[in-house]
């Protein structure tokens, strides 16, 4: 689903600093889907458990090696020399200032996949303090597999009660830092994409997503909030776990098909809406291609109308694999995360034919030329339309 992820702190201090502040209000961008932890990193502080931060988020020379006894190894944009994380106090500055704004904050901890550093900062705590009370993965697993990211440890074990405790206090430490902010929290995100083939060998994959999915809605139910997660989670259930899946949760993200009948669904294809693609095949452009190219053309060439499910919107996402710094992201963003958020106001464009799409995305172009891209050259932004 997804490139390379690294350096998640970036990747969403990005999302708050430009999508919350650079755009103006005409934008209409009302939500941060704020991805804190990834196979990579684990970037938020969670009271109790200082190893996801010391030891899944901070890279101070000597601290880490290639055995990862003190700490991740930085992976592509892990930095050496600084923590990579959010304090509590830090993420509650950015659900304030979010919520002034009227833009709601939805953070995500992926999972049962892309679970890497959660897993090995457990291990850590566990080695320091003898405690297996939040252990995330069974130490006699032998399951050999190779994630989309290249990993081969990074699949919670879910039928550990442990895995559910550990997860019971994260959602309790997330509710807490939002009802002192005053802010909602309008759901948690589960992820539930991409456990790779070959995860849980031995037993019945299906019953294990059963009770990892009941398992997360009794934790959900139990403090009275809603579960959001990838469209993955909602696929290959028994009827009546889909059922009570349904009931508990605030939306899915499409990203690889055209969606699920029945469910609340937020329009987040990677092929139209994945902002890190690169914008065309040229050598000097940064992005990957996994899922084709993206450029302002294609974002607001999306039609929401044909997906299934209870639209409820559409999410641009920019993952910071082959980010470098604040200029590269504000040039992935600019200009086709405008195009995202013409489709997302404007979900039913009248095109019966390809010169009225021209004529149109020509009418849209042209706003950004007149208005848009001088204010970005203002603030001293970098874009595409000013490479």
């Amino acid at each position: 689903m997804r490139p390379f992820i690294t350096n998640i702190i970036l990747l969403l201090l990005l999302h708050a600093a430009v999508f919350a502040q650079a755009p103006r209000a005409e934008w209409k961008l009302n939500t941060l889907h704020f991805h804190i932890a990834d196979d990579e990193s684990w970037c938020l502080e969670i009271n109790g458990l200082p190893e996801l931060t010391e030891y899944g988020a901070h890279h101070e020379l000597p601290d880490w090696n290639l055995q990862e006894t003190a700490a991740l190894k930085p992976t592509c944009n892990g930095r050496i020399g600084y923590s990579t994380y959010y304090t509590a106090e830090e993420y509650q500055r950015i659900l304030r200032y979010a919520w002034e704004r009227r833009i709601r904050v939805v953070p995500e901890f992926d999972t049962p996949g892309h679970s890497r550093a959660s897993i090995k900062a457990m291990q850590a705590y566990e080695r320091r303090t003898g405690d297996a009370t939040y252990r995330l993965q069974d130490p006699a697993d032998t399951s050999h597999y190779w994630s989309a990211q290249d990993f081969t440890d990074n699949v919670l074990s879910v039928y550990l009660p442990s895995v559910y405790t550990f997860y019971g206090k994260v959602f309790d430490e997330v509710i807490r830092l939002h009802r002192e902010a005053g802010v909602p929290l309008p759901a948690i995100h589960i992820g539930g994409d991409e456990v790779p083939a070959g995860a849980w060998s031995g037993r019945d994959r299906r019953a294990l997503k059963e009770q990892f999915i009941n398992g997360m809605l009794d934790l959900a139910e139990e403090r009275g909030i809603k579960l959001a997660g990838w469209e993955d989670i909602a696929r290959n259930l028994t009827p009546e776990t889909q059922e009570r899946l349904r009931k508990s949760l605030y939306f899915l993200n499409v990203w690889n098909t055209k969606g699920i009948e029945g469910f609340p669904v937020v329009v987040s294809p990677a092929d139209h809406t994945y902002l890190d693609l690169a914008y065309n095949d040229s050598p000097f452009e940064i992005g990957l291609n996994w899922a084709g190219y993206v450029d302002e053309r294609k974002t607001f060439s999306l039609q929401p109308k044909e997906y299934l499910g209870d639209i409820l919107g559409v999410e641009a996402a920019l993952w910071s694999s082959l980010l470098r710094s604040f200029s590269d992201a504000t040039y992935q963003m600019l200009p086709k995360g405008l195009g995202t958020a013409e489709r997302a106001w404007n979900a039913y464009p009248a095109w019966p034919n390809e010169d009225a799409f021209k004529a149109d995305f020509e009418r849209f172009y042209g706003i950004i030329m007149a208005i848009e891209s001088a204010r970005w050259e203002e603030k001293g932004y970098k874009s595409a339309m000013r490479r």
